[in-house]
């Protein structure tokens, strides 16, 4: 049946049945507008969704800023969907849990564009998700606020209330831990479709354990400790993927083609991690001829703080041009110790072109080291 299904949209339309099912092709970075009528055979065919939202918030006035779902016919899932959409107010906290910035939501539909066409997709379905009270009702408020008839399910499964249900002397059931408590080794990703679709594996797994089980404390710790491992090697992951993306932006318009003699010697050339340089204050007139934005060649080589608290502390003499500009503070010494040769590097830096330096007038450089060692 699903298979008719199949041919009948991708005869009589341009679009694949993932295609009608999604609403967004990362792919192909384009943006498939919401329309009611491509949802209607998947309503048909589909007996049970999954579903996720991403919003801006906790309160009625929150905004839905993803919707994620995974459609399914005897269990078998036949289609999958996945819309971000644009707020009227984007708030940081949507880049701080889900990772998406406002330039990411800008272009995409409003919520009137998406909401009345998946609606209709999920009306009459047993609609299943994690703590999917809220889901239901932000997808409510939005319906409310447009005066679009609301969710009309067929029946509610929460597998937050499983979950709590099956393992009865665990404290935490969020998403997360539900997903260790079934063993689920992964993070949690914190968008709609992602998140929909460990929901779907949870509750598959949560259906098939036949009678509460109690977890030991032993358990429990492990469990806890595996959960926290898991969760820094995805900040980790997060704070790199995040500095790359920044690092690219700032890049994007720079010439980066050095504006002096390169020296001899042995050269370390990265663009890792920009470090401000102390010091350079006393040294304008030697970089305010290069300007603005200048990629530089310099020569670092090990040496000592020479004023203030840490005096006689170890850090990195740093030269352009063979006059002494700066060197590092003993903070960053920390971070980046045994990355210098004793003999000395090449090394690439620049002067930043920021406006409240330009406002001041002032020239600061940045040191192009590798990233920090601790």
């Amino acid at each position: 049946m699903f298979e008719r299904a199949r041919r009948f949209i991708e005869k009589f339309s341009n679009y694949t049945m993932r295609d009608v099912v999604r609403g967004l092709d990362r792919s192909k970075s384009r943006v498939y507008y919401a329309r009611p009528q491509r949802y209607y055979v998947v309503n048909q065919y589909a007996d049970t969704v999954v579903l996720d939202t991403e919003t801006t918030g906790l309160d009625n006035d929150a905004e839905i800023v993803q919707i994620g779902a995974v459609y399914l016919r005897n269990g078998v899932v036949v289609g999958e969907y996945d819309q971000l959409v644009k707020p009227k107010v984007y708030k940081p906290i949507v880049a701080r849990i889900s990772g998406f910035s406002e330039t990411d939501l800008m272009y995409q539909p409003d919520i009137r564009q998406v909401l009345p066409g998946f609606i209709a997709s999920i009306n009459g379905l047993v609609i299943v998700g994690h703590n999917i009270g809220f889901d239901i009702n932000q997808l409510n408020n939005e319906a409310r606020r447009m005066g679009h008839p609301l969710v009309n399910p067929r029946a509610v499964v929460d597998t937050l209330e499983l979950s709590r249900y099956i393992f009865p002397t665990v404290r935490s059931h969020t998403l997360q831990a539900t997903m260790h408590m079934v063993g689920i080794y992964e993070e949690e990703e914190h968008t709609a479709l992602s998140d929909a679709r460990y929901t779907l594996e949870c509750w598959r797994r949560l259906t098939a354990i036949p009678r509460p089980y109690t977890y030991t404390t032993e358990q429990m710790r492990r469990a806890q400790e595996t959960a926290e491992a898991l969760k820094n090697k995805h900040e980790d992951s997060l704070r790199l993927a995040r500095k790359a993306a920044y690092k690219a932006s700032y890049l994007a318009d720079s010439d980066l083609t050095p504006r002096n003699s390169k020296p001899d010697g042995f050269c370390i050339e990265t663009m890792d991690c920009g470090v401000d340089i102390l010091g350079e204050q006393h040294h304008q007139e030697v970089l305010a001829p290069y300007g603005y934005g200048a990629w530089l060649w310099v020569f670092v080589v090990p040496g000592e703080i020479p004023t203030g608290k840490y005096a006689g502390e170890k850090t990195y003499m740093v030269y352009l041009d063979g006059v002494e500009i700066g060197y590092l503070s003993h903070i960053q010494m920390i971070k980046h110790a045994n990355q210098v040769p004793d003999s000395g590097a090449v090394m690439l830096a620049h002067i930043a072109n920021t406006k409240a330096d330009r406002d001041k007038g002032k020239f600061n450089l940045k040191l192009e080291m590798p990233d920090p060692v601790v």
